[in-house]
């Protein structure tokens, strides 16, 4: 078989377009969006229990109480205190379809658990507790 010119630049060509495939694009589940580091920064009542949590519902958390959830990936994590002043040891868990969060926090001997509905995106986490009336919210922000 003779090789011209032609037929090396097109096989040159394929060999180029197989090589540059791109990857597969793996998709990211809700587990993976939270986690990371999630910095608390506002926090309200519903107080006209619309379910939204409106600008005039929102309070600004002092910089002395502002807290962090570090969400690993195994299903571990920690609440940390602002400044360090503490760190409790937890679990974390989706469950209800994904629609719930389950923190199970580890304090000096007590376990605390919280659940809460949420709304997130890529910088932004919302955590809705609706255990209590009004309806409490608490708004963080990703710290990486």
């Amino acid at each position: 078989m003779k090789f011209t010119l032609p037929f090396a630049i097109l096989s040159l060509s394929l060999i180029t377009l197989v090589a540059c495939k791109p990857k597969e694009t793996e998709l990211l589940t809700i587990k993976d969006g939270l986690i990371g580091s999630w910095k608390i920064q506002l926090q309200g009542s519903d107080l006209n229990r619309n379910r939204k949590f409106d600008t005039d519902e929102k309070n600004a958390v002092v910089d002395s109480a502002k807290f962090t959830y570090q969400l690993i990936k195994d299903g571990s994590g920690y609440k940390i205190g602002a400044n360090s002043s503490y760190v409790d040891t937890m679990k974390w868990i989706l469950f209800n379809s994904e629609s719930t969060l389950h923190f199970q926090l580890y304090n000096k001997g007590f376990v605390n658990n919280q659940y809460y509905t949420f709304e997130y995106g890529p910088k932004t986490l919302i955590l809705i507790d609706t255990s209590v009336s009004p309806v409490y919210f608490r708004f963080f922000e990703r710290q990486n």
